[in-house]
Order: structure tokens, then C-alpha cells, then sequence
């Protein structure tokens, strides 16, 4: 019996002492990350899978697993002689845990228990279980059944300087104390680590290439208190909560202090942050709780002048690392072996470059820039049928070498006291077929589409996104995953409130936002292609919008079919080239400078 059969058998006995029908979990943990710490990382040491989004219904008889189309065909991989069932979410047929728990509801005509983790359930998908006759359980056999589980981390807590934020903490405070008046509470509730780092100008490293750290907040009128492990807390840092007037509290005690607070105030709480615990608690203590949005999620999304200024900063820093590693890249890749005299004759110098060559390179050369601190991911570096898994990541075992004719697919970014960076670029690596050029071109006219595009104030994401679309769908083309999502300041890579991406979010897109422009295509087996930049939204006139580009690094104009390119696109295309050249090139030496040069001369 392999681990994973194992573990799912314990579960399994777990849920038959418990006396529930149906067991129900989703990847995350109860701050809402999207990078867990090891110790919440529950549903990858039960089920093997690695991926971001993962929801997992068990019962007696079946084990399923759904995730998203970044995750199909790695998914399908991880969970081979597994007992495991791959389901796909926003495919017909698949349906999702809801619809299929409905399914079996319907079957069995009555009310059922099913066990969930309420620290990581949130309200509203146990309000959604009840609904189809579900009586959600508070179950956590974790720690009985996985008997190594790494505790929570406690990396130290450090000081974010208002010269990169752009604004003190009591400059921030006494904004978000307005905003919990303007709703009629006297105090706000958050769960959320980005929020809290950004309101308290604290960072940390508790979370895999974000900068946050494990911790609760409560902001109030009467002052605010941060729920943390104080051994996480420097007296330095300590020093400078107390001067803004924030009490440290351990992360413990969060639950008791907020039911001792319900009594006496007034709580503004994001519904969407609200877990089956939270909620507990709340009504445990019977305060009166105003639900509304996190009005610091919006705040934070909205980047001042110096944060935006620091972006521009960060982008050029990434600019000229990425120059440098391109430039390594192409030399390796385009150089013939080289021979040296041994003992026994030649010996073949071997000039192979891997997947995670290029990692381990990218990291290095981000390393050299000032107040570099971290990638804001993991690198994605994808060669040929790599490149077609939009989330993957090469390992030891998937690693290949760069050899051939093909597409070499890069999303990579950089995390620096300035600002966070995401870019996507898709290399030609010797003769590509016609329809990898094709490819290649209709993802750049939607990128182009989607970096010009001039819209009135109060337009959504979504009713933008099918300009990035477009010119695939005219060929029965598409890709699922979105087009764009917020991009933090020295925070986390994917920020809300605004996305550009086919589903309805209301949120618009405003002045001071940072997103991601990151069309695509992918053919199973075969490529992918990803042209990513960040992009600002910066006013055009009174009442319109538009997009500024932020990225400096050269888009490769080899693959493109000419014929596809309108003049405006080809025109585009020169001026960002000329602009990255323009701006990297002070800060470049003589080699890079004229391989960069050659790289962003104009299109033919």
C-alpha cells in the first residue's frame, strides 16, 4: 500500500468514527494565500498534487480531485496509480463539488453530514453545502494522522520603510479607521497576510515568494492590535508598533480577543474572508457585524506615486537581469561544442543548457541587483510540450534539456524592495513549424490589443478581456485560464480586487492599478506560447483610461508572421523595443548592450 492509499484510509476511518457521509476539502489555508506554508499544505501531503487550486470530495467508495486548466494535464500526471479521480473544472460533464454532492444527495433523498476543516471552509461554501442538504462538520484529523506536520514558520518580521511604500502607518491607520466609519462600524476584522503587511508597513517570509507573514489583525478607532508569534518579533519592530499605537498579541488568542471585542463594537468583516471557525466565533460572542468589502484590499490595489515609481525601478531591474540572462541563453544555445586536448584525445565540451539551468540562472542574475529579495514565483521554464502546461514547474525528473527546434516558454519574476515583478516571454529555438509561428503571433496581437486598449472610467476587466481574445478566437482558438490579475507592490504577484478575465467581476479598473496582460495559447503535446507584461492603468483624459506598459524586455520579432501584423501592431512592436533598449542600455555592458541592440532593431 503506497502512501497516499494509506493516508486516504486513515481519513476514511476518521470520517466513520465521526459519523459523516462525505468529506470536503479545498487547497488554502485560513488566510486565504495562495502559497501555503508547509503546515497547511494538507491536500498535496494527502493526495500527491501540487497545484495552486485543488477541491477534494471523499467518501467510502471514490476519492475526487478538481482543479483548473493550469493543472489538467500536470494533475493528470500526479495523480496516475493513485486513488485519486482527476476532475476539470469549466468542462462539460465535470461538473463540480457542489453539483456532484447534489447528485448524491439526490440519490440518497436526505440531510447529510460532511466533514470539513473550519479554519480553512469558508461561510459562504458552507452556507452552498447546506443549501443542498449538507450539514457541514468541523473535522480536522490532521495533526492524529499526519504525524510529522510541520509546525507554523517563524521567520522574523521586518520593517517596511515609508520610502518605498510612499506613506507612514499612521498615515495608512487613520485612512482605513475613515473607511470603517463611513460604513458605521468602529472596528475591521483582517485575515488576509497582504493586507495586513501592507496596512501595518510590515513584511515578512512565512509564505513562499510573498513577503507576508503568518498573523491576524483587528484595526479600530481605539487602536489597533496585530495577532502574531512574538517570537517573530524583533524589539526593533516592536519599537515602532508601539510608537504607531499597535498592540502585539499572540496569534493565538485571536479567536478570544475578537469575541471580548463583538461585545463592545461594532465589526466590519469581509464575507469572503469569513471561515466556518471565524464565523463561530462571531456568533459566539452575538456582536453586531457589518459585512462589507475589505476596503484595504482596494487601498492596496491602488498604488500611490512612490509605490508606482518604485515598480518602474523594480522593472528595470529585472530589465537588466533579464537582459543578461537572454543574452547568456542565446550564446549557450547558439554556440557549437567546443573540443580540448585530454589524456585520451578530444574531449567534447558539452554547452548543453536544461530547464532549470535556466532557473538557476535567472535567479543569479536577479541576485546582482540592488535590494533584490526573492522570485515572486516559482520560475516557469518550458521547453516544447513543457510549455503547454501553463503552470509548469521543471524538477529533477522533468527537466530536459534545450535542444532542437521548438518554443522555450518563460514566466519568471522577481521580488525587490521596490516592487514586485511577472513577465512572460516565448523564445524561438532554431526552425519553428508554421503553426507554432501562427500561434505566436495571434497571442502578440492580443497582447497588443489588450496594451492599447483606451476605455471610460467604470469599465470592468471582463468587458476588456476579449480584446486579448480575439484574434484567437477568429481561428477556434482560446485559452481558459484569465488574462490578467492585479500585481502587488513588494506584496503578493496575484492581487485583487480587479482581474481581466472572461468571468464577471465587478470590480473596475482604476488609476494607480498595476495588472498583468498575459495572453496565450497552448496545443497539448506539442507548444505554448505567453507574452506577458505589466501594465498600469494611467488616465488618458477626463472620463478614459488607458494602459501604461511597465515591462522592459525585448519582444522577439523572428517568429512573427508578417502577414498576420497590421501596420499599427508592427509600429507597437518597434516603439516597446526601442523604449527597452532606450532605458537598459545606460545600465548595460558593451556585450549585452550590442546584443540587446540587435535583438530591438525594427521589423522589416
Amino acid at each position: 500500500m503506497n502512501e497516499r492509499t494509506a493516508r486516504l484510509r486513515q481519513l476514511r476511518k476518521a470520517m466513520a468514527k465521526a459519523g459523516v457521509e462525505y468529506y470536503y476539502l479545498s487547497n488554502g489555508d485560513p488566510h486565504g494565500d495562495e502559497y501555503l506554508p508547509m503546515h497547511w499544505q494538507v491536500v498535496k501531503w494527502l493526495t500527491g498534487f501540487s497545484g495552486d487550486v485543488a477541491q477534494i470530495v471523499i467518501s467510502q467508495e471514490e476519492a475526487l480531485l478538481w482543479t483548473d486548466s493550469r493543472f489538467f494535464i500536470s494533475g493528470a500526471q500526479e495523480l496516475a496509480d493513485s486513488p485519486y479521480t482527476l476532475k476539470k473544472l469549466k468542462v462539460p460533464g465535470e461538473g463540480t463539488p457542489l453539483t456532484w454532492l447534489d447528485e448524491q444527495n439526490l440519490l440518497k433523498m436526505g440531510d447529510l453530514n460532511i466533514g470539513v476543516d473550519g479554519s480553512l471552509l469558508t461561510k459562504d461554501f458552507a452556507d452552498a453545502l447546506a443549501a443542498i442538504g449538507y450539514k457541514a462538520v468541523d473535522l480536522r484529523p490532521w495533526d492524529k494522522i499526519w504525524t510529522d506536520r510541520p509546525p507554523l514558520p517563524l521567520n522574523p518580521v521586518e520593517i517596511y520603510s515609508d520610502r518605498y511604500s510612499g506613506e507612514t502607518t499612521k498615515g495608512r491607520l487613520h485612512r482605513i479607521v475613515e473607511a470603517i466609519r463611513a460604513k458605521q462600524a468602529n472596528a475591521l476584522i483582517l485575515t488576509r497576510l497582504d493586507d495586513i503587511a501592507w496596512a501595518l508597513n510590515l513584511r515578512g517570509s512565512d509564505i513562499h515568494c510573498t513577503p507576508v507573514f503568518v498573523s491576524y489583525a483587528i484595526i479600530s478607532e481605539f487602536g489597533s492590535t496585530l495577532f502574531v508569534n512574538r517570537k517573530k518579533m524583533s524589539k526593533e519592530v516592536m519599537k515602532c508598533l508601539q510608537m504607531d499605537g499597535i498592540k502585539v498579541k499572540s496569534y493565538d488568542s485571536f479567536f478570544t480577543a475578537l469575541q471580548t471585542l463583538g461585545r463592545r463594537y461594532t465589526l466590519l468583516a469581509d464575507p469572503s474572508e469569513i471561515t466556518l471557525e471565524l464565523d463561530n466565533a462571531l456568533q459566539t460572542a452575538s456582536p453586531k457585524v457589518i459585512l462589507s468589502a475589505n476596503p484595504v484590499t482596494l487601498m492596496k490595489a491602488l498604488k500611490n506615486e512612490v509605490e508606482s515609481e518604485g515598480e518602474r525601478i523594480a522593472m528595470l531591474k529585472d530589465g537588466i537581469a533579464l537582459t543578461r540572462f537572454y543574452h547568456w541563453l542565446d550564446d549557450r544555445l547558439n554556440r557549437p561544442s567546443e573540443f580540448m586536448m585530454g589524456n585520451e584525445g578530444n574531449i567534447v565540451i558539452d554547452n548543453e543548457v536544461t530547464e532549470l539551468d535556466c532557473v538557476a540562472k535567472l535567479r543569479e542574475f536577479r541576485q546582482e541587483q540592488e535590494d533584490y529579495r526573492d522570485e515572486s514565483f516559482d520560475a516557469i521554464v518550458g521547453w516544447r510540450e513543457h510549455a503547454a502546461l501553463p503552470h509548469y514547474f521543471p524538477t529533477e525528473e522533468s527537466n530536459v534539456p534545450i535542444s532542437g527546434n521548438g518554443l522555450l516558454l518563460i514566466d519568471t519574476g522577481g521580488q525587490y524592495l521596490d516592487g514586485t515583478t511577472d513577465i512572460t516571454r516565448t523564445i524561438p529555438v532554431g526552425t519553428l513549424t508554421e503553426e507554432e509561428k501562427r500561434d505566436y503571433t495571434l497571442v502578440l496581437k492580443g497582447h497588443i490589443r489588450l496594451a492599447t486598449a483606451c476605455f471610460p472610467e467604470g469599465t470592468r476587466g471582463d468587458q476588456l478581456d476579449a480584446l486579448a481574445r480575439m484574434d484567437l478566437w477568429k481561428e477556434g482558438k482560446t485559452y481558459l485560464h484569465g488574462t490578467g490579475h492585479g500585481v502587488g507592490h513588494y506584496l503578493c504577484c496575484h492581487e485583487g480586487p480587479e482581474s481581466v478575465r472572461m468571468e464577471h467581476n465587478p470590480q473596475p479598473l482604476m488609476e494607480g492599478m498595476i495588472i498583468s496582460n498575459e495572453p496565450a495559447m497552448y496545443v497539448e503535446g506539442s507548444h505554448g506560447v505567453r507574452h506577458e507584461n505589466c501594465i498600469r492603468v494611467v488616465r488618458l483624459c477626463t472620463g478614459f483610461l488607458q494602459f501604461e506598459t511597465l515591462t522592459l524586455c525585448w519582444i522577439d520579432t523572428t517568429p512573427i508572421k508578417r502577414e498576420l501584423i497590421g501596420e499599427d501592431e508592427r509600429r507597437w512592436i518597434d516603439e516597446y523595443n526601442n523604449k527597452v533598449y532606450n532605458e537598459l542600455a545606460p545600465h548595460l555592458n558593451e556585450s549585452d548592450r550590442m546584443w540587446l541592440a540587435a535583438k530591438t532593431r525594427p521589423m522589416a
